[in-house]
């Protein structure tokens, strides 16, 4: 008989709760979504954030002070997610400033 193909099926991602977007963007605590971020991932320790998540985790850092790693995720999103959104808006954080 034919076989068929192996599936591929897409690997799952890590959305951010809405907790963490709440931290960052209404209360404005940085260090709040970071630990909410951290919290997810150590829950989680196979599965990657998503695009979205993780651009919430850059501007979480760059909102700290912490250029370095902001800088870090801004340029995984880009380099992983290029041709999305989130790849988009993240090329403009690796200009200098």
């Amino acid at each position: 008989p034919i076989s068929f193909p192996e599936a591929f099926l897409p690997q799952a991602l890590l959305s951010a709760p809405q907790t963490a977007f709440d931290a960052l963007l209404i209360e404005n605590n940085p260090a709040r979504t970071l630990t909410i971020l951290n919290n997810v991932i150590s829950e989680n320790p196979d599965t990657p954030l998503s695009p979205s998540a993780l651009y919430l985790q850059a501007l979480a850092y760059d909102f700290s002070g912490d250029r370095e790693r902001a800088r870090a995720t801004y340029y995984d999103i880009w380099e992983r997610y290029s041709d999305s959104i989130w790849g988009e808006i993240s090329a403009p954080h690796l200009e200098l400033r």
